[in-house]
């Protein structure tokens, strides 16, 4: 008796099971940056009292999932992007939403420390001896030992400047 009267209320007009799912409605938008340009692979998460579930924008930023009836609470995330909170009224509406995110690049370094030593001259030592016992033919090879930068040196004829 029990198998024909559960057979039979499902036939009987106004006569329901309580096993229908609630009343739902789409939540579609898309995710834009502050140059309103689209942003791929940002999850949205809708929270509501019946649960939580999440989608992934596609590669031109749009999303779309069915969510129940209700007020929403929209948390939208992704990477190098500032977290944003949106909620949404029972009554609100729940297609063509646009969420605007912002950039937030991670820093390199916290702090730069830069070491240096002080660099210690050289200087470069000769002595009395060098020079008493160097011949030196021409002065520009004396000077020439002591760095000084100047060539004084002559030429002999058929050098530089003559014609031969």
């Amino acid at each position: 008796m029990l198998p024909l009267l559960i057979v039979l209320a499902g036939t009987v007009p106004g006569f329901r099971l309580n096993a229908q799912s609630p009343a739902s409605r789409v939540l579609s938008g898309i995710i834009v940056d502050a140059n309103e340009e689209t942003i791929g692979d940002v999850r949205v998460t809708v929270r509501s009292p019946s649960g939580e579930q999440t989608v992934l924008s596609d590669e031109n930023g749009r999303f779309q999932t069915r969510v129940p009836e209700g007020s929403l609470r929209i948390h939208v995330e992704g990477k190098h992007i500032q977290p944003l909170d949106k909620l949404i009224a029972r009554n609100d509406p729940t297609e063509n939403l646009v969420f605007q995110v912002i950039f937030v690049l991670p820093s390199v370094h916290d702090s730069v420390v830069i070491v240096a030593d002080p660099i210690e001259p050289s200087i470069d030592r000769r002595n009395d001896t060098v020079y008493k016992n160097t011949l030196f033919g021409r002065d520009d090879q004396l000077l020439f030992t002591l760095d000084a930068g100047i060539n004084v040196g002559s030429y002999p004829v058929g050098g530089l400047g003559s014609a031969v």
